[in-house]
């Protein structure tokens, strides 16, 4: 039996700046899951490219996406249909929030963490060779459609030993990655208003510090002529006991000699004792969401940071010489022209400090306040197909026009496309998206 593993996704009009091919980790930590804990291997992984997949003939497949890709996704599952008659499974943020839209071209969709969930499913499927409800009734952690419609079952536990789950099975991904990600986390522990892990996740939850440390062994040894490790987590990067054995071990095993590291950071823990150990094990780059260059808006959004904590990263990594990308969010509904002009003049101020930044429409994300805000206006439907990859994002703003909105996304436009450096490298996309979910 052929299990396609495929992450649905395309590029969106309104981040031209990022523009590479994002590791689809979530589907490699399932592959290596099954082949540990079922000794399953035959896999076929696809991203973006359903056609590849369909002619490939796997017997059973799974697709991935984030909320802003699940338009996508569902088209590419109809051609699936239209081509090949197996199951399809659906996984990811979107249906885990939204269970009850579960599209019909979907036979299964995978609520929160896949592992062992995909493994009850594989090991059904290979013992019945197809999923009949009444097996289906008793695997917690999925939406399906039965005899009498949707059928939304109990959730499933999170793995609370984090390292119990292997490696991500890279192999199946490098060398199209040429920046090799490392999660070590999932979760996460901040509640910012436009961001909807929390409730994907649950709650927060970290691999070892050894099993991090093994895992950057085996990445270094395995992946030849890597140049970045592209380290994914927010929480990372944060002053703990965890990440002080991790800084510790990588200089006592000269891994800071072999690879650069780019890392995210959060703007309110951004200490310079923080910024020098980054420069010591030889980070090249940080990505952080300053958001907004006023506090109002930052307060709105609970991101428990200040505008002068998102001027001391951008002060200190210039000191250290460490690039920074930022992400910016507009579009709040109480935003106004004057919270905009401070955003607009807080980068502006910076343009010289910053590799590269991205200013991003508010999109209400299911799970978040947002969505809940827009769904009472009766702007979006309780399916969501207002989220779309061809940048028809929602308006909320309740204080300026659509037109003044709309000029001052111009004037970023041009500022970011004048002003700001263009040295684009792999990761810039993989931050943005991992903002939604992180694998």
């Amino acid at each position: 039996m052929k299990f396609g593993l495929y992450q649905a996704k395309e590029e969106l009009p309104l981040l031209p700046l990022y523009d590479f091919e994002a590791p689809p980790l979530g589907l490699l930590y399932i592959a290596s899951y099954l082949e540990k804990y079922l000794s399953f291997t035959d896999f076929i992984l696809e991203v973006d490219n359903i056609e590849n997949l369909i002619d490939k003939k796997p017997d059973i497949i799974g697709i991935s996406s984030l909320s802003v890709y699940f338009d996508r996704a569902v088209r590419d599952a109809e051609k699936i249909k239209n081509n090949l008659n197996i199951p399809v499974i659906a996984g990811g943020p979107h249906i885990t929030i939204l269970p009850h839209i579960l599209p019909s071209v979907f036979d299964i969709g995978v609520t929160g963490e896949g592992e062992e969930t995909i493994l009850q499913l594989i090991k059904l499927f290979l013992q019945d060779g197809n999923f009949r409800e009444e097996k289906l009734r008793h695997i917690s952690g999925i939406v399906y459609h039965g005899k009498k419609g949707i059928a939304v079952n109990p959730e499933r536990e999170l793995i609370e030993n984090m390292d119990l789950i292997p490696f991500p099975k890279r192999e199946l991904f490098y060398p199209m990655e040429p920046t090799p990600t490392l999660l070590t986390s999932r979760g996460c522990p901040y509640k910012c208003t436009f961001c909807s892990p929390s409730r994907y996740w649950k709650k927060f939850r970290s691999f070892s510090s050894d099993y991090v440390k093994k895992e950057l062994s085996h990445m270094v040894e395995n992946l030849e002529g890597i140049p970045v490790i592209t380290v994914a987590d927010d929480t990372f990067v944060i002053n703990s006991e965890r990440f002080n054995d991790i800084y510790n071990f990588i200089l006592e095993n000269k891994i800071n000699e072999k690879v650069e590291f780019h890392v995210n950071i959060k703007a309110n823990s951004f200490t310079e004792e923080v910024c020098k150990k980054l420069k010591d094990i030889n980070v090249s780059k940080i990505y952080y969401g300053a958001e907004s260059g006023s506090q109002r808006i930052l307060d709105y959004y609970q991101k428990g940071q200040t505008v002068e904590d998102n001027q001391r990263v951008l002060d200190l990594s210039g000191k250290y010489s460490i690039d920074v990308t930022a992400s910016f969010i507009t579009g709040a509904p109480v935003e106004t022209v004057k919270d905009m002009e401070m955003t607009y003049k807080f980068i502006y101020k910076n343009r010289d400090n910053m590799l590269n930044c991205a200013v991003i429409p508010l999109l209400p994300l299911p799970g978040t306040v947002f969505w809940d805000i827009a769904m009472k206006k009766g702007l979006i439907s309780e399916k969501g197909e207002h989220i779309k990859s061809d940048g028809n994002f929602v308006y909320m703003c309740e204080h300026m026009t659509e037109g003044e909105f709309s000029s001052y996304m111009e004037k970023f436009s041009l500022l970011i496309r004048d002003k700001v450096k263009k040295n684009i490298t792999l990761g810039e996309r993989l931050l943005l998206e991992l903002r939604e979910i992180e694998s």
